[in-house]
């Protein structure tokens, strides 16, 4: 009973933490597709 409690408590913090990750990520690659950066990217592609 001891290890699982001790398994829920660290379960009650690392769910939060790669929550917040997974939206710090989800927010950088949508700052990723703006159109600037778009525009940047396709004309890389035809200049390369």
């Amino acid at each position: 009973m001891a290890t699982a409690q001790k398994r829920l408590s660290t379960l009650q913090w690392a769910i939060p933490l790669l929550t917040g990750a997974l939206i710090v990520v989800s927010s950088f690659a949508g700052e990723q597709q703006r159109a600037g950066e778009v525009k940047k990217g396709v004309l890389a592609r035809f200049t390369s």
